[in-house]
């Protein structure tokens, strides 16, 4: 932002995603009380349905099983969490104000090479991540079919050591009947 906009503009980046991160703390911590409080309503059985209270053992009860598992973290991880990123956005905007220009004649330039490397980072980043996580599923598919290959072939042989004992035994007997 302060190579686009000058000193100036990076203020006005800072207080818009200070703003912004309260906005989206608030938006966050109200969804997940929403989730909350809609399951103690179905909870206490206020939730009624042609005149038939929708209890516990319902089926919306156990949908809002994962808004909770998902409400809970909301609202418990939201304000240590957005505190973190408006303190990283300060320090790196204040750590980093010696290389911008009052003025953005002579920086833009450099601003449109961050946000070209960026894009770089993120279209690299996600096909490699792709490709990482294609290895890695198909090394553990290739290992669990060598583990499932090795577990036949210990299957074949003790049923092959099982027909000779079985053999040995009717063999035993055929000859203890015949003296």
């Amino acid at each position: 932002g302060g190579f686009f906009l000058g000193k100036k503009g990076l203020l006005f980046l800072m207080s818009g995603s200070n703003v912004l991160i309260l906005c989206l703390s608030i938006f966050l911590m109200n969804s997940g009380q929403s989730w909350v409080a809609a399951r103690k309503y179905i909870l206490y059985g206020f939730l009624r349905e042609s005149g038939v209270v929708i209890g516990p053992d319902s089926k919306h009860y156990k949908y809002l099983g994962v808004g909770a598992m998902i409400g809970g973290p909301f609202e418990d991880t939201t304000g240590p969490a957005l505190n973190n990123f408006i303190k990283f956005v300060a320090v790196f905007a204040l750590v980093t104000e010696s290389l911008y220009d009052a003025e953005p004649e002579n920086t833009w330039p450099y601003g449109c090479a961050c946000i070209v490397i960026s894009l770089f980072l993120i279209v690299a980043f996600k096909f490699g991540l792709t490709l990482v996580l294609n290895c890695i599923s198909s090394f553990l598919r290739h290992r669990q079919l060598r583990t499932s290959g090795e577990d036949q072939d210990e299957e074949a042989q003790e049923e092959g050591e099982m027909d000779q004992d079985r053999a040995a035994i009717e063999r035993s007997q055929t000859a203890r009947s015949q003296t």
